[in-house]
């Protein structure tokens, strides 16, 4: 979509960047938090799903590590790769608090290093989702 998008000057609008919380790290243990979303909707956040979780969990793993090889948080990492794209217009980031906002807002320049949009993809390819309830 982003290559046609981009053939045809369009902007793009992204929406969940961080994938329901899943690239905050969030997910990444036993959630205790009973006003979650992925309490309220755990067929949308994979958490009925144990083969979908833990691919999820494992990618959101690798994704940390190359994060944090580039001096990043999780976080920066995934809104850095999507702004990062000169396709991208601007990305819906759907914070539910008002703590979750001033956080995102105070992370500093989302600029992806050199190599670090390449080791992603090799993590996940372009295109791919890997639960398909995050086709929308």
């Amino acid at each position: 979509m982003l290559p046609a998008c981009a053939r045809h000057a369009l902007g793009v609008i992204v929406w969940a960047p961080l994938n329901g919380g899943w690239l905050t790290g969030k997910y990444q243990g036993v959630v205790v938090d009973a006003d979650s979303r992925a309490q309220r909707f755990p067929d949308h956040f994979d958490h009925a799903q144990e083969a979908i979780r833990s691919e999820k969990r494992a990618t959101v793993d690798a994704l940390a590590r190359i994060a944090d090889a580039a001096g990043m948080s999780l976080k920066q990492l995934a809104l850095a790769f999507v702004l990062d794209d000169p396709t991208i217009t601007a990305a819906i980031i759907g914070p539910r608090t008002l703590a979750q906002l001033d956080e995102l807002l105070t992370l500093g320049p989302l600029v992806l290093p050199g190599g670090v949009r390449a080791a992603i993809d090799l993590v996940i390819e372009p295109g791919r989702n890997v639960n398909p309830a995050d086709e929308g």
